[in-house]
């Protein structure tokens, strides 16, 4: 990993101070005493104010990382903001769900797994604690450790509690039931959307009516109404956001890569976290603007790119510096992956019909929640498409022990590319826990599949 320069390092205050204020206008709004009080609590706030460790995974695109995490922190912020001064006015939802309807609502939404995805990537460590907690209070070993972790940071009452709770059946068994816990638990109203096996126009009729069924649920408990003018202005100002990322995605197939990596994967923070915002809006336009400059000037992601490579399934959180790893040793960067590479659609804001129906497709065309949940074909198919678009030279899928879906695919998988000389390296470990598989062992896997396989292209 490249050491930054003096010139380099006092360039960055300024996008430090700004991601920082963010932090201390929290301290402002709740005082310092409730500040020292959310910190004492929650042994995750010290590890999470380390986060722009992670611009040292992206050495080639600090900037860039850096506005990612200053939306991260804005994130937080509002989180433990109305936690702290307004506990009737937080809501949480589950991963594949997105906020707008209960925002629009002016409730403040937090998604308990958002903390499982960053805290691994600045520590691999960090889930550990948890996933153990949630196995000694019985509960079964092989449930998906990304679920222990949000399950184990409920039983050590390390979450902001919320008002009640919106999740669905998807994209696994394992998210489905981890819910059931956490309902006993908190004791809080919870309400479960059903989503259909298929991907139609039928179920995603039955969807949209169960968005329906949603906002009547939350108005009956909260007393609140559905305000269809701010939805349709949180929806008007994601379509920008929407308009952005779809820009930079088709960037991407440039060639060299203007961006990658890590910063890829976290670029759809803003879409799944805070949709709708001026934040994420603003957050989208720079890393758009970021790749066209430089595509506009003939700038990579790296200075000599070998290889390119997609990647499936949720990435190797276990291990933040793998992709700036997989960069300097080979040359190899991931120019597009499950995450970053979900349906994307504008929504028709043009009646409340329209805007609930949107929003109940774009969750359904949701990463993994089309891919795991629905026909082995979603799961596939686009798998190949992304190798085409992207002019691949091999698929990277990180097969998380944890995901019995995305694993039963396996043998499908190696079938259909041994057919299309497709290069493929399959590398088993836990999203969460690195005793399954550590860093090393999955950096080892790589270098052998580089210089064994892809030796022909270094």
């Amino acid at each position: 990993m490249g050491q930054l320069t003096f010139q380099q390092q006092l360039k960055e205050i300024p996008l430090k101070a700004r991601n920082y204020s963010i932090l201390a206008s929290l301290v402002a709004r709740v005082g310092p005493m409730e500040f020292a009080r959310l910190y004492k609590k929650y042994q995750w706030i010290p590890l999470a104010a380390r986060i722009h460790e992670l611009m040292d995974h992206s050495m080639n695109y600090r900037q860039s990382m850096g506005n990612v995490i200053g939306l991260l922190l804005e994130y937080v912020s509002t989180v433990l903001d109305a936690h702290s001064r307004e506990p009737e006015n937080l809501v949480w939802y589950e991963e594949l769900l997105t906020p707008e309807i209960p925002n629009a609502m002016g409730f403040t939404t937090f998604m308990p797994e958002s903390l499982g995805l960053v805290l691994p990537l600045i520590e691999s460590e960090a889930a550990i604690a948890c996933v153990d907690r949630t196995e000694n209070a019985g509960y079964p070993a092989d449930m998906c450790s990304f679920i222990k972790t949000s399950l184990g940071q409920i039983l050590a009452d390390q979450l902001p509690k919320p008002r009640l709770i919106l999740t669905t059946n998807s994209p696994c068994d394992s998210a489905m039931a981890g819910y059931v816990p956490i309902e006993q638990r908190l004791g809080v109203p919870v309400y479960r959307m059903d989503q259909p096996y298929e991907t139609n126009e039928r179920s995603l009729d039955y969807y949209t009516k169960g968005l329906w069924k949603m906002i009547d649920f939350l108005e009956e408990e909260t007393g609140r109404k559905m305000d269809y003018d701010r939805l349709k202005e949180i929806c008007e100002e994601r379509n920008k956001a929407t308009e952005y990322v779809l820009e930079f995605r088709e960037l991407m197939r440039n060639r060299p890569a203007p961006l990658g990596g890590l910063l890829l994967t976290m670029s759809m923070f803003g879409s799944l976290l805070l949709p709708g915002s001026k934040a994420t809006t603003k957050c989208s336009k720079a890393l758009r603007d970021e790749a066209k400059r430089r595509v506009d000037r003939g700038i990579g992601a790296l200075d000599n790119e070998k290889i390119r490579m997609v990647l499936w399934n949720p990435p190797f959180l276990i291990d933040g510096g793998l992709f700036q790893w997989m960069e300097d040793t080979y040359g190899a960067v991931v120019v597009m992956d499950m995450l970053a590479y979900r349906s994307y659609g504008l929504i028709d804001t043009k009646s409340p019909e329209s805007m609930i129906r949107g929003l109940a497709d774009d969750m359904m065309k949701g990463p993994m929640a089309r891919h795991t949940r629905g026909p082995a074909k979603n799961y596939y198919e686009d798998l190949i498409r992304l190798y085409t678009e992207y002019e691949a030279d091999m698929v990277l899928i990180a097969s998380h022990q944890g995901c019995k879906n995305a694993l039963a695919m396996a043998g499908i998988i190696r079938d259909l590319f041994r057919k299309q000389d497709i290069p493929l390296l399959d590398i088993h470990y836990d999203l969460a826990d690195p005793r399954v598989t550590s860093p090393e062992e999955i950096r080892n896997q790589f270098s052998d599949f580089m210089e064994t396989i892809m030796a022909d292209m270094l």
